[in-house]
């Protein structure tokens, strides 16, 4: 990360074919073997998983769409950048997210998800 204006970079796993239980184990396996005896590491780049399988147990609402992605994907979030935003300015963003994902309909956000981002099997859904 020479270039202080990159403030993530994704590592898209398209040929990964693993479920979700899979990836997410694999995903906090790099996790503590790269990044939680790694000081530097841990200071500078945060990650973030994402599956098109992702789903929080028994929400029902649009915010089950916020972690999927049409591949199994990895994000890289240099910590510096976040941190140069103030901690008001990160939970603005997050508290947005929320309400605008929460005023949309499910079953518009899926029709949404499966027409424009969903590459696998309905019955994943």
């Amino acid at each position: 990360l020479s270039d202080p204006t990159t403030a993530i970079s994704f590592l898209i796993c398209e040929e990964l074919t693993w479920d979700f239980e899979d990836f997410f184990e694999w995903f906090c396996y790099i996790e503590e073997m790269y990044w939680d005896d790694q000081d530097d590491l841990q200071n500078k780049i945060t990650l973030a998983a994402f599956h098109p399988d992702w789903n929080y147990e028994g929400d029902n609402t649009a915010l089950r769409f916020e972690k999927k992605a049409p591949y199994p994907t990895i994000t890289f979030v240099w910590t510096p950048v976040v941190e140069a935003a103030t901690e008001a300015a990160t939970s603005k963003i997050a508290s947005q997210n929320e309400q605008t994902l929460l005023q949309q309909r499910v079953d518009d956000i899926e029709a949404l998800y499966k027409s424009q981002v969903y590459l696998g099997d309905d019955k994943m859904l």
